[in-house]
Protein backbone atom coordinates (compact mmCIF):
# COMPACT_ATOMS: atom_id res chain seq x y z
CA UNK A 1 0.00 0.00 0.00
CA UNK A 2 1.19 3.49 -0.91
CA UNK A 3 0.08 6.94 0.14
CA UNK A 4 -1.08 8.54 -3.09
CA UNK A 5 -2.44 11.76 -1.61
CA UNK A 6 -2.43 13.63 1.69
CA UNK A 7 -4.84 16.44 2.55
CA UNK A 8 -4.72 18.62 5.66
CA UNK A 9 -7.58 20.53 7.22
CA UNK A 10 -8.14 22.73 10.23
CA UNK A 11 -11.28 22.78 12.36
CA UNK A 12 -12.78 24.94 15.09
CA UNK A 13 -15.74 23.35 16.87
CA UNK A 14 -18.15 25.28 19.07
CA UNK A 15 -18.61 24.07 22.64
CA UNK A 16 -21.90 23.86 24.47
CA UNK A 17 -20.32 25.60 27.46
CA UNK A 18 -16.87 26.93 28.34
CA UNK A 19 -14.38 24.22 29.28
CA UNK A 20 -12.12 25.04 32.26
CA UNK A 21 -8.76 23.24 32.05
CA UNK A 22 -6.17 24.09 34.71
CA UNK A 23 -5.42 27.78 34.09
CA UNK A 24 -7.20 27.93 30.73
CA UNK A 25 -10.80 28.29 29.58
CA UNK A 26 -11.68 26.93 26.14
CA UNK A 27 -14.59 28.30 24.15
CA UNK A 28 -13.69 26.38 20.98
CA UNK A 29 -12.13 22.97 20.38
CA UNK A 30 -9.50 23.44 17.72
CA UNK A 31 -7.31 21.05 15.82
CA UNK A 32 -6.43 19.50 12.49
CA UNK A 33 -7.55 16.55 10.43
CA UNK A 34 -5.30 14.56 8.10
CA UNK A 35 -6.78 12.59 5.20
CA UNK A 36 -4.72 9.92 3.47
CA UNK A 37 -5.60 8.13 0.21
CA UNK A 38 -3.95 5.09 -1.28
CA UNK A 39 -3.51 4.25 -4.97
CA UNK A 40 -6.89 2.48 -4.99
CA UNK A 41 -8.78 5.46 -3.61
CA UNK A 42 -9.22 4.14 -0.06
CA UNK A 43 -9.24 7.00 2.46
CA UNK A 44 -8.33 7.18 6.12
CA UNK A 45 -8.82 10.11 8.49
CA UNK A 46 -6.97 11.05 11.67
CA UNK A 47 -7.58 13.79 14.23
CA UNK A 48 -4.80 16.00 15.63
CA UNK A 49 -6.08 17.92 18.65
CA UNK A 50 -3.46 19.10 21.16
CA UNK A 51 -5.15 19.96 24.46
CA UNK A 52 -3.93 23.16 26.08
CA UNK A 53 -2.57 22.60 29.57
CA UNK A 54 -2.10 18.87 28.96
CA UNK A 55 -0.34 18.31 25.62
CA UNK A 56 3.36 19.09 25.55
CA UNK A 57 2.90 20.82 22.17
CA UNK A 58 0.71 23.75 21.20
CA UNK A 59 -1.77 23.92 18.35
CA UNK A 60 0.66 26.25 16.55
CA UNK A 61 3.51 23.75 16.85
CA UNK A 62 1.32 20.94 15.51
CA UNK A 63 0.40 23.16 12.56
CA UNK A 64 4.05 23.89 11.78
CA UNK A 65 4.87 20.18 11.83
CA UNK A 66 2.00 19.38 9.49
CA UNK A 67 3.00 22.14 7.08
CA UNK A 68 6.50 20.68 6.88
CA UNK A 69 5.73 16.96 6.76
CA UNK A 70 8.68 15.20 5.13
CA UNK A 71 8.12 13.63 1.72
CA UNK A 72 9.36 10.37 3.23
CA UNK A 73 6.09 10.26 5.17
CA UNK A 74 3.68 11.63 2.60
CA UNK A 75 4.85 9.70 -0.46
CA UNK A 76 5.89 6.14 -1.10
CA UNK A 77 5.09 2.77 0.38
CA UNK A 78 3.71 2.29 3.86
CA UNK A 79 5.78 -0.22 5.87
CA UNK A 80 4.10 -3.62 6.27
CA UNK A 81 2.36 -4.91 9.41
CA UNK A 82 1.87 -1.53 11.07
CA UNK A 83 -1.44 -2.76 12.47
CA UNK A 84 0.51 -5.04 14.83
CA UNK A 85 1.63 -1.90 16.69
CA UNK A 86 4.85 -3.56 17.76
CA UNK A 87 7.32 -0.85 16.80
CA UNK A 88 6.64 -0.43 13.08
CA UNK A 89 5.40 3.14 13.42
CA UNK A 90 8.38 4.08 15.56
CA UNK A 91 10.78 2.65 12.97
CA UNK A 92 9.00 4.65 10.26
CA UNK A 93 8.19 7.94 11.99
CA UNK A 94 10.46 8.05 15.02
CA UNK A 95 13.28 9.93 13.32
CA UNK A 96 11.12 12.91 12.40
CA UNK A 97 10.61 14.15 15.99
CA UNK A 98 6.88 14.68 15.56
CA UNK A 99 4.82 15.74 18.56
CA UNK A 100 2.44 13.24 20.12
CA UNK A 101 -0.78 14.66 18.69
CA UNK A 102 0.63 14.70 15.17
CA UNK A 103 1.89 11.14 15.57
CA UNK A 104 -1.54 10.08 16.84
CA UNK A 105 -3.30 11.68 13.87
CA UNK A 106 -0.96 10.22 11.25
CA UNK A 107 -0.99 6.76 12.82
CA UNK A 108 -4.79 6.86 13.08
CA UNK A 109 -5.15 7.92 9.45
CA UNK A 110 -2.86 5.13 8.22
CA UNK A 111 -4.66 2.49 10.27
CA UNK A 112 -8.08 3.76 9.24
CA UNK A 113 -7.00 3.70 5.59
CA UNK A 114 -5.89 0.10 6.00
CA UNK A 115 -9.20 -0.75 7.64
CA UNK A 116 -11.13 0.86 4.78
CA UNK A 117 -9.12 -1.11 2.23
CA UNK A 118 -10.27 -4.30 3.95
CA UNK A 119 -13.79 -3.00 4.65
CA UNK A 120 -13.33 -3.48 8.37
CA UNK A 121 -13.90 -1.34 11.41
CA UNK A 122 -10.61 -0.21 12.94
CA UNK A 123 -11.06 -2.47 15.96
CA UNK A 124 -11.46 -5.49 13.65
CA UNK A 125 -8.28 -4.57 11.78
CA UNK A 126 -6.34 -4.51 15.03
CA UNK A 127 -7.91 -7.69 16.41
CA UNK A 128 -10.47 -9.86 14.64
CA UNK A 129 -11.83 -10.89 18.06
CA UNK A 130 -12.12 -7.35 19.43
CA UNK A 131 -15.29 -6.42 21.28
CA UNK A 132 -18.07 -4.59 19.43
CA UNK A 133 -19.00 -2.53 22.50
CA UNK A 134 -16.88 -0.50 24.90
CA UNK A 135 -18.03 0.40 28.41
CA UNK A 136 -17.71 4.10 29.30
CA UNK A 137 -17.47 5.88 32.64
CA UNK A 138 -19.60 9.00 32.97
CA UNK A 139 -17.70 12.19 33.80
CA UNK A 140 -19.14 14.21 36.69
CA UNK A 141 -18.15 17.82 37.40
CA UNK A 142 -19.77 21.10 38.35
CA UNK A 143 -21.75 22.12 41.41
CA UNK A 144 -23.13 19.57 43.87
CA UNK A 145 -26.59 19.99 42.39
CA UNK A 146 -25.34 19.61 38.80
CA UNK A 147 -23.29 16.53 39.69
CA UNK A 148 -26.16 14.80 41.46
CA UNK A 149 -28.62 15.62 38.69
CA UNK A 150 -26.26 14.27 36.02
CA UNK A 151 -25.49 11.13 38.05
CA UNK A 152 -29.21 10.44 38.44
CA UNK A 153 -29.91 10.99 34.74
CA UNK A 154 -27.01 8.89 33.46
CA UNK A 155 -27.68 6.06 35.88
CA UNK A 156 -31.16 5.92 34.38
CA UNK A 157 -29.62 5.77 30.89
CA UNK A 158 -27.60 2.67 31.72
CA UNK A 159 -24.23 3.95 32.87
CA UNK A 160 -22.61 1.64 35.42
CA UNK A 161 -19.34 3.52 35.98
CA UNK A 162 -18.77 7.14 37.04
CA UNK A 163 -15.74 9.41 37.44
CA UNK A 164 -16.02 12.37 39.78
CA UNK A 165 -13.68 15.35 39.84
CA UNK A 166 -12.48 16.24 43.36
CA UNK A 167 -9.98 18.66 44.88
CA UNK A 168 -11.53 21.94 43.75
CA UNK A 169 -13.55 22.51 46.92
CA UNK A 170 -12.91 22.11 50.63
CA UNK A 171 -12.32 18.63 52.01
CA UNK A 172 -15.72 18.57 53.70
CA UNK A 173 -17.50 19.69 50.53
CA UNK A 174 -15.70 17.08 48.41
CA UNK A 175 -16.58 14.28 50.82
CA UNK A 176 -20.20 15.43 50.89
CA UNK A 177 -20.37 15.23 47.09
CA UNK A 178 -18.71 11.81 46.99
CA UNK A 179 -21.21 10.55 49.56
CA UNK A 180 -24.10 11.99 47.56
CA UNK A 181 -22.98 10.37 44.32
CA UNK A 182 -22.46 6.99 45.97
CA UNK A 183 -25.93 7.22 47.50
CA UNK A 184 -27.44 7.94 44.06
CA UNK A 185 -25.61 5.29 42.04
CA UNK A 186 -25.74 2.53 44.67
CA UNK A 187 -23.06 0.17 45.88
CA UNK A 188 -22.80 -2.00 42.76
CA UNK A 189 -21.79 0.82 40.40
CA UNK A 190 -18.14 1.71 39.79
CA UNK A 191 -17.00 5.03 41.29
CA UNK A 192 -13.68 6.61 40.34
CA UNK A 193 -12.22 9.90 41.57
CA UNK A 194 -9.84 12.34 39.84
CA UNK A 195 -7.92 14.94 41.85
CA UNK A 196 -5.76 16.34 39.02
CA UNK A 197 -2.68 16.76 41.24
CA UNK A 198 -4.43 18.99 43.77
CA UNK A 199 -3.07 18.04 47.20
CA UNK A 200 0.08 17.68 49.22
CA UNK A 201 0.57 14.35 50.99
CA UNK A 202 -1.10 15.40 54.22
CA UNK A 203 -4.29 16.66 52.57
CA UNK A 204 -4.40 13.71 50.17
CA UNK A 205 -4.24 11.20 53.04
CA UNK A 206 -6.93 13.07 54.96
CA UNK A 207 -9.24 12.91 51.96
CA UNK A 208 -8.47 9.28 51.15
CA UNK A 209 -9.02 8.16 54.75
CA UNK A 210 -12.48 9.71 54.71
CA UNK A 211 -13.36 8.55 51.19
CA UNK A 212 -12.44 4.90 51.74
CA UNK A 213 -15.93 4.20 53.14
CA UNK A 214 -17.47 4.91 49.71
CA UNK A 215 -16.00 1.90 47.89
CA UNK A 216 -13.83 3.91 45.48
CA UNK A 217 -12.31 2.01 42.54
CA UNK A 218 -9.28 4.34 42.49
CA UNK A 219 -8.29 8.00 42.73
CA UNK A 220 -6.27 9.57 39.92
CA UNK A 221 -3.24 11.72 40.68
CA UNK A 222 -4.03 12.84 44.25
CA UNK A 223 -0.58 14.39 44.76
CA UNK A 224 1.11 17.42 43.23
CA UNK A 225 4.06 15.60 41.65
CA UNK A 226 5.07 12.22 40.32
CA UNK A 227 7.89 11.96 42.85
CA UNK A 228 5.37 12.25 45.69
CA UNK A 229 3.02 9.79 44.01
CA UNK A 230 5.75 7.17 43.59
CA UNK A 231 6.21 7.10 47.35
CA UNK A 232 2.47 6.70 47.93
CA UNK A 233 2.29 3.88 45.37
CA UNK A 234 4.78 1.86 47.42
CA UNK A 235 2.79 2.35 50.64
CA UNK A 236 0.85 -0.81 51.43
CA UNK A 237 -1.22 1.14 53.94
CA UNK A 238 -2.49 3.74 51.42
CA UNK A 239 -6.22 4.19 52.13
CA UNK A 240 -7.30 4.08 48.46
CA UNK A 241 -5.90 2.56 45.27
CA UNK A 242 -4.37 5.20 43.00
CA UNK A 243 -4.03 5.70 39.25
CA UNK A 244 -1.50 7.51 37.08
CA UNK A 245 -2.70 10.13 34.60
CA UNK A 246 -0.60 13.30 34.19
CA UNK A 247 2.44 11.32 35.35
CA UNK A 248 2.31 9.17 32.23
CA UNK A 249 3.85 12.05 30.25
CA UNK A 250 6.90 11.95 32.52
CA UNK A 251 7.82 8.28 32.03
CA UNK A 252 8.24 5.62 29.36
CA UNK A 253 6.33 2.31 29.25
CA UNK A 254 9.36 0.54 30.70
CA UNK A 255 9.40 2.90 33.69
CA UNK A 256 5.97 2.13 35.13
CA UNK A 257 6.32 2.15 38.92
CA UNK A 258 5.29 -0.89 40.92
CA UNK A 259 3.65 -0.85 44.32
CA UNK A 260 0.63 -2.17 46.21
CA UNK A 261 -1.34 1.08 45.88
CA UNK A 262 -1.12 1.41 42.08
CA UNK A 263 -4.22 -0.07 40.46
CA UNK A 264 -4.58 1.67 37.09
CA UNK A 265 -2.94 3.87 34.49
CA UNK A 266 -5.07 6.35 32.56
CA UNK A 267 -3.86 6.52 28.96
CA UNK A 268 -4.69 9.49 26.70
CA UNK A 269 -3.44 8.48 23.23
CA UNK A 270 -3.74 12.03 21.87
CA UNK A 271 -1.02 13.01 24.36
CA UNK A 272 1.17 9.99 23.57
CA UNK A 273 0.62 8.74 20.02
CA UNK A 274 -1.35 5.66 19.00
CA UNK A 275 1.44 3.09 19.08
CA UNK A 276 3.02 4.55 22.23
CA UNK A 277 -0.35 4.36 23.99
CA UNK A 278 -0.59 0.66 23.15
CA UNK A 279 2.93 0.17 24.50
CA UNK A 280 1.83 1.69 27.80
CA UNK A 281 -1.30 -0.48 27.89
CA UNK A 282 0.62 -3.68 27.23
CA UNK A 283 3.32 -2.81 29.77
CA UNK A 284 0.63 -2.11 32.37
CA UNK A 285 -1.15 -5.40 31.73
CA UNK A 286 2.14 -7.29 32.02
CA UNK A 287 2.55 -5.80 35.52
CA UNK A 288 -1.02 -6.43 36.63
CA UNK A 289 -2.02 -2.75 36.29
CA UNK A 290 -5.31 -1.86 34.62
CA UNK A 291 -4.99 0.35 31.50
CA UNK A 292 -7.86 2.81 31.03
CA UNK A 293 -8.14 4.54 27.66
CA UNK A 294 -9.25 8.15 28.07
CA UNK A 295 -10.09 11.08 25.82
CA UNK A 296 -8.72 14.62 25.68
CA UNK A 297 -11.96 16.22 24.44
CA UNK A 298 -11.60 15.01 20.85
CA UNK A 299 -14.38 15.06 18.28
CA UNK A 300 -16.29 11.90 17.35
CA UNK A 301 -13.54 11.08 14.84
CA UNK A 302 -10.97 10.86 17.61
CA UNK A 303 -13.35 9.19 20.05
CA UNK A 304 -14.14 6.44 17.53
CA UNK A 305 -10.41 5.74 17.21
CA UNK A 306 -9.96 5.67 20.99
CA UNK A 307 -12.94 3.36 21.44
CA UNK A 308 -11.43 0.98 18.90
CA UNK A 309 -8.24 0.90 20.94
CA UNK A 310 -10.18 0.23 24.14
CA UNK A 311 -12.06 -2.61 22.42
CA UNK A 312 -8.76 -4.27 21.60
CA UNK A 313 -7.00 -3.88 24.94
CA UNK A 314 -9.30 -5.92 27.16
CA UNK A 315 -12.41 -6.53 25.15
CA UNK A 316 -13.95 -3.22 26.16
CA UNK A 317 -14.75 -4.46 29.66
CA UNK A 318 -12.82 -1.82 31.61
CA UNK A 319 -14.88 1.39 31.42
CA UNK A 320 -13.03 3.91 29.28
CA UNK A 321 -12.92 7.65 29.93
CA UNK A 322 -14.67 8.66 26.71
CA UNK A 323 -17.67 10.59 28.03
CA UNK A 324 -16.69 14.02 26.68
CA UNK A 325 -18.72 14.42 23.51
CA UNK A 326 -21.55 16.33 25.18
CA UNK A 327 -19.20 19.33 25.47
CA UNK A 328 -19.30 19.75 21.67
CA UNK A 329 -21.99 21.82 19.96
CA UNK A 330 -20.43 20.89 16.59
CA UNK A 331 -18.85 17.58 15.62
CA UNK A 332 -16.84 16.20 12.72
CA UNK A 333 -19.00 13.12 12.12
CA UNK A 334 -22.63 12.91 11.08
CA UNK A 335 -24.19 11.29 12.96
CA UNK A 336 -21.80 11.89 15.88
CA UNK A 337 -20.67 9.07 18.14
CA UNK A 338 -23.02 8.48 21.06
CA UNK A 339 -22.89 6.49 24.28
CA UNK A 340 -25.78 4.03 24.41
CA UNK A 341 -26.70 2.48 27.75
CA UNK A 342 -23.24 3.32 29.07
CA UNK A 343 -21.42 1.85 26.06
CA UNK A 344 -20.05 2.91 22.68
CA UNK A 345 -21.08 0.58 19.86
CA UNK A 346 -18.51 0.14 17.07
CA UNK A 347 -19.37 -0.60 13.45
CA UNK A 348 -17.76 -3.73 12.02
CA UNK A 349 -17.46 -2.12 8.58
CA UNK A 350 -15.63 1.01 7.42
CA UNK A 351 -18.71 3.23 7.08
CA UNK A 352 -17.32 5.72 9.61
CA UNK A 353 -14.94 7.14 7.02
CA UNK A 354 -17.90 8.26 4.87
CA UNK A 355 -19.39 10.47 7.59
CA UNK A 356 -16.95 13.40 7.76
CA UNK A 357 -18.68 16.81 7.81
CA UNK A 358 -16.57 18.60 5.23
CA UNK A 359 -18.36 21.90 5.80
CA UNK A 360 -16.64 22.16 9.21
CA UNK A 361 -13.17 21.77 7.70
CA UNK A 362 -10.99 24.41 6.07
CA UNK A 363 -8.02 23.46 3.94
CA UNK A 364 -4.67 23.87 5.65
CA UNK A 365 -1.68 24.57 3.45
Amino acid sequence: MKIAEISLYRFRLRLNRPLALKNNILKLREGFVVRLSDESGNCGWGEISPLIGFSLETIEQAGRELALLPSAITKGAIPPNLELLNGGFEDWLGGFNLSASVRFGLESAVLNMQAVSKQLGLHRLLDAKAAAKVAVNALLSGTKEQIEAKATALLGKGYRAFKLKVGRLSLDEDIEIVAGVRNIIGQDTLLRLDANRTWDLDDALKFMQRAVQFNVDYIEEPLQSFDQLKKLIKDSSAPLPVALDESVLEISPTDLPLGPALKAIVIKPTLLGFEQALRFARAAQDKGITPVISSAFESSLGIATLASMAAVIDGGRTPAGLDTLDWLADDLLEPPMRVQAGKIVLADDASLMNNIKMELLEEFA
